[in-house]
């Protein structure tokens, strides 16, 4: 080939280009006009394998070191204490012998150093032990379903296990020769509570004396208050400083796509981007939504597609920061199963205030919702919002249980009591984002009220 003849081709190949580009600019800004684009690369379709494990992990985990006191930590990240519980459990799952029984005596059960796990939902005896990878063990047969695992131990008698079931009040209560655990278990009760100082710390209501059938965990600090940090909310897909820029929230929404080169820009009231697939909108109240018409014949159970659902939120979502946990979820029904999960900061739950809730409740009441379908993950609605803490401090100064015991409320209907920062919806002129403490009181009956705890002012 002749050096001319080269020359014209190169020469070619950069008007051709230059034309290309130009053209680009006289479309609206989209995620496909950004040159970034086409490094993205199309991500696994196939969940990792071990996610199923997650199932088994509880909403919260209650330690108390033979004290008064008692420490709450939430989500799913990995915890030096619930990886030694998780194989307390498995070993006494598979070793020990299961005696089942009604009546649960809550002062002998959380009298020591113990630990708890509890669930904001039933969980089915059998789909435990399948996340927890144990394939013989008489639990299911002794008990189908709980909704607390309390985990004792000591040096002299070894552990116990004891799995609790509040609907029915039914137990199943697990002995196993588990002695070499106990002076660890101690030790890492013993260091976790050293850990949060004079953090805010919960008291058993059975412990405390009040009237009640059941035991539930009462926030409480010392007799002045305690002061904690405050929370502060702000959006995932775009720079508030700057408000709202559709070209930045569309890039974004690229690790949705396989082939985020191939996305065009939908025409609705929404920002929205798709492809032949999938359509990925942002609304103006920072819920985002996300909808896959790629249909794949397949059979799946319950932890296959919860092991779907994680592996979706870690690969696509990439803006999220948020640690989040399991809150609900509705088993198969017409085809789909959807997860419900929520958002953790500071080691307390995010709790939506009225305001949010009113602002969201036609798309997701809670921080995320995944529907799959017949194994399709075919849904996905977030608030994306992200949650961190500031320096600013409160002092929070309410004597609740007082609170409880005077409210002249049926203490035998509560379920739960939940202490957790308050979301409100963000506020890009205002900038008022700022979270403080909310108490949830949770019934049997699943009714809920959200209390504003009284603060004093640093």
């Amino acid at each position: 080939m002749s050096m001319g003849r080269f020359k014209n081709i190169i020469i070619f190949m950069l008007i051709f280009l230059a034309v290309y580009l130009t053209s680009q600019l006289w479309f609206e800004d989209s995620a496909e006009t950004s040159i970034l684009a086409s490094i993205y690369k199309p991500r696994e379709a196939t969940p990792q394998s071990g996610l199923e494990k997650y199932f088994a992990y509880p909403t919260r985990i209650v330690t108390g070191d033979g004290s008064s006191k008692f420490f709450i930590s939430y989500s799913m990240a990995e915890n030096d204490i619930r990886k030694l519980c998780d194989s307390m459990i498995e070993d006494a799952l598979q070793s020990g012998t299961v005696r089942e029984y009604t009546g649960i005596d809550w002062t002998e059960s959380i009298t020591g150093a113990v630990a708890v796990y509890e669930y904001s939902f039933t969980m089915k005896s059998a789909e435990f032990l399948k996340a927890m990878g144990i394939k013989n063990s008489p639990l299911s047969s002794e008990l189908e379903a709980f909704d607390s695992i309390i985990v004792q131990a000591d040096e002299v008698s070894g552990a116990l296990i004891t799995l609790h079931d509040s609907a029915s009040n039914k137990c199943a209560q697990i002995n196993a020769n588990l002695s070499s655990y106990g002076s660890e278990f101690l030790t890492a009760l013993n260091e976790a509570a050293e850990d949060r100082g004079n953090d805010i710390y919960y008291e058993s209501s059975i412990l405390a004396g009040i009237d009640s059938d059941k035991n539930f965990f009462i926030p409480a600090w010392d007799e002045k208050g305690c002061y904690y940090v405050l929370g502060k909310t702000a959006t995932d897909y775009y720079d508030s400083s700057v408000g709202v820029e559709k070209s930045v929230i569309r890039a974004n929404l690229l690790p949705f796509f396989d082939n985020p080169s191939a996305v065009y820009d939908a025409t609705t009231d929404v920002i929205a981007s798709g492809d032949e697939n999938t359509i990925v909108k942002y609304y103006s109240n920072d819920v985002l939504e996300y909808t896959s018409y790629k249909w794949d014949s397949k059979t799946t159970d319950l932890l296959d597609d919860y092991a779907a659902a994680l592996d979706f939120i870690a690969k696509r979502d990439v803006a999220m920061v948020n640690e989040i946990y399991l809150s609900h979820y509705n088993d198969e029904q017409n085809g789909e199963r959807h997860f419900y999960f929520d958002y953790v900061v500071n080691d307390l739950p995010v709790v939506f205030s009225d305001r949010l809730k009113s602002a969201v409740k036609e798309q997701t009441a809670n921080g995320i919702k995944v529907v799959l379908k017949e194994g399709n993950l075919v849904g996905y609605t977030r608030l994306a919002y992200n949650f961190s803490i500031v320096e600013d401090m409160d002092l929070a100064n309410w004597d609740i249980p007082g609170y409880i015991s005077g409210s002249g409320a049926d203490l035998d209907d509560f379920k739960s009591i939940t202490l957790g920062y308050s979301a409100n919806e963000v506020d890009l002129i205002e900038d008022n984002n700022t979270m403080s403490l909310y108490v949830e009181f949770m019934t049997t009956d699943g009714i809920s009220s959200v209390e504003a705890l009284k603060i004093e002012a640093n």
